[in-house]
Order: structure tokens, then sequence, then C-alpha cells
């Protein structure tokens, strides 16, 4: 299965993500924190050979962006911008989606479900506490 269609750079859409304050709730993230969150709009770098890929996430307007090296289907740990730890596995569900099953993310487990809509649009679907919120991103 290709994944091919992820590869490059996504930036995330103007507009706040669907249910997001609905959603940072059911995560336990705090209000100051969801004040400052709701003001980023991320940047989605996907490089890739084979099974092993590198997912870049930077925040728009910062240099430091923060690395993920993974293999499909083999769990790996890391920090979010934050500096939470967390466990994460990357799954190939079809050549337009992939999942990352993510566990011990301050006390939460998510599902992130990113799909490729057609070449220049990419949906993230993220659930947690039985919560999902929708981010829409386009290709730079």
């Amino acid at each position: 299965m290709l994944i091919d269609l992820f590869r490059g750079k996504w930036k995330q859409d103007d507009e706040l993500p669907h249910n997001f304050v609905e959603f940072m709730d059911a995560a336990g993230i705090s209000k100051d924190l969801q004040s400052q969150v709701s003001q980023i709009r991320y940047i989605n770098d996907f490089e890739g050979d084979g099974d092993k890929w590198v997912y870049k996430i930077s925040i728009e307007g910062m240099p430091e962006a923060k690395i993920y090296p993974f293999k499909f289907d083999e769990s790996y740990s890391s920090t979010d911008f934050f500096g939470s730890p967390f466990t994460c596995v990357v799954t190939k569900l079809a050549d337009n989606k992939i999942q990352e099953t993510i566990t011990q993310s301050a006390g939460q487990n998510m599902v992130v479900v990113k799909t490729i809509e057609n070449d220049s649009n990419m949906s993230t679907v993220t659930t947690a506490g039985g919560v999902t919120c929708v981010i829409k991103f386009t290709k730079m």
C-alpha cells in the first residue's frame, strides 16, 4: 500500500477546528492552554521511503519543529510541544488514510485519522474521551 499522497508540507487552515472547545475539555486541557492552542496554526511535513517515515510538526512562525521518525505498525515514544510524553503507533488504513493511536498523552488515549481528500486537502480527525475534533489542512 502506497501513501505517497501524504508526502510534503501541509498547513492548518485558519478556521478554528470543528468541535475544538468540546474536544479540549474532554482531553483535560486547561482553559488557559486552550486559548493559546486556538491561536496556533500547525504545519505537518511528511517525508518517507517505504515503511520508514519522518513526521515533522511545526507551528507557523516558529523555527523549531518536533520530529517524529516512525515505522508503520511499530510503537515509538516521544514528547509533544508541551513536553508531555506519549507513545504512538502509526498504521496505514488506505493509500490516502493513516491512523495514529496515541497512548499516555496528557492522561488520555487518542486516535488520530489523517485522510487526504484530494491532492491538496487533508482532514485530521482526532478522538479523545469520546469527543472528536476535525482539523483541515491544505498542501503547501
